[in-house]
């Protein structure tokens, strides 16, 4: 195949893991990423099946345990903070056989990144302005003022997605509200030692 010059937008876990394949497998992948520098933070997320699967075969299993929260329970709790009921998080991972981990994303998305072929071209602080197809290949302008032209670009940049909008259009057309919303903080751990996970549900929040 000729056709091996690859820009991928967004250096997330979406983007350095096509990156990393996509070297391995003899394509020039590239990634522009808008943030000066990997993001940090983010969810936790339980990590196991098909994901941990890909892992192994990246031979990244090692740093991801050292990166694992190591959740021992996950506490549901009331409005007062008394203890309602609980599942034992240790022995769900020992059903599992050792194969899930809890990890912030931004951990699993910097041991991918730590992975990556040092010959990867990585552009931070810089996003794309305008993308134009041609017959052989995309011309991509960078907001920086930089032209580059490469044979296939990917978004890997999340739900507001800049190159779908670019290509696309804007993103009203493909957005579906379910009627909730979602916010995230972090604040300091007061609920003394170990590692639990506090859960607390009212109705209608």
């Amino acid at each position: 195949m000729e056709n091996k010059n690859i820009l991928i937008s967004g250096a997330g876990i979406a983007g350095t893991t096509l990156a990393y394949w996509l070297k391995r497998f003899g394509f020039n992948p590239a990634i522009v990423e808008a943030s000066p520098k990997l993001r940090e933070g983010g969810y936790a997320i339980d990590f196991w099946g098909a994901g941990f699967d890909v892992a192994e075969r990246m031979q990244i299993v090692p740093e991801l345990e050292k990166a694992d929260i190591g959740i021992s329970e996950v506490l549901f709790v009331d409005e007062n903070n008394k203890r309602k009921g609980a599942m034992n998080y240790r022995q769900i991972k020992k059903l599992m056989k050792g194969r899930a981990l809890t990890l912030l994303r931004s951990d699993l998305a910097k041991v991918i990144y730590d992975h990556l072929d040092r010959g990867i071209e990585i552009i931070f602080g810089d996003t794309i302005s305008q993308i134009e197809q041609h017959e052989n290949e995309v011309s991509v302008m960078f907001k920086s003022g930089k032209t580059c032209h490469f044979d296939l670009v990917v978004g890997a940049d999340g739900l507001h997605s800049n190159v779908r909008k670019l290509v696309f259009g804007e993103e009203s057309q493909f957005e579906k509200y379910y009627g909730y919303y979602t916010a995230s903080f972090t604040i300091e751990s007061n609920v003394g030692a170990g590692r639990t996970f506090l859960t607390y549900n009212t109705p209608s929040k």
